[in-house]
């Protein structure tokens, strides 16, 4: 079975994800691809397509939702998850109800059938932004650090290739 895995990455958190659920599929002996969003790909070779991004002020990566609408026609014909990643903090903030616009979560489901939506946890680290991001950053207090819980990736993708297996 061919999967493919999509991501939409600002500063490489979010590919890193991409690269754990990749690997996790690729120990089930699926045949996975791993693409970035503004990477053009054939949908229709694939059985299956994972795809993911970055969370900035509630919306994706406009590469991200750019894949998702010109894929739209193939990706309702075939299994597709979908992972945001964002909240950070301890507590994890913003909370899952305000993380992702409800209203692009149920827009992005429609345009390609998706099976599931999973929030994941981000990181922040200062050295990647600009200036500009920066500044956001420091006007909400923001906490730098890592809140990725790779445990909690890693049975979210083995979920997945379970589903593709049964």
């Amino acid at each position: 079975m061919k999967v493919l895995v999509v991501y939409g990455s600002k500063h490489g958190s979010t590919r890193e994800i991409a690269e754990r659920i990749t690997d996790e599929l690729k120990k089930y002996k699926l045949n996975v691809d791993l693409i970035t969003s503004d990477t053009g790909a054939d949908i229709t070779n694939y059985q299956a397509v994972v795809i993911g991004s970055g969370v900035y002020a509630g919306n994706w990566v406009g590469k991200a939702k750019n894949f998702i609408e010109a894929n739209s026609t193939d990706l309702v014909k075939t299994k597709v998850w979908l992972f945001s990643v964002g909240p950070i903090g301890d507590p994890l903030k913003p909370g899952p109800d305000k993380a992702v616009s409800p209203e692009l979560i149920k827009e992005l489901k429609k345009q390609t059938s998706a099976i599931e939506h999973k929030l994941l946890a981000g990181s922040l680290n200062m050295k990647n932004l600009n200036f500009g991001e920066k500044l956001i950053v420091k006007a909400f207090k923001t906490p730098e650090g890592d809140y990725r819980n790779w445990d909690e990736i890693s049975d979210w993708a083995k979920k997945i290739a379970k589903s593709l297996k049964a």
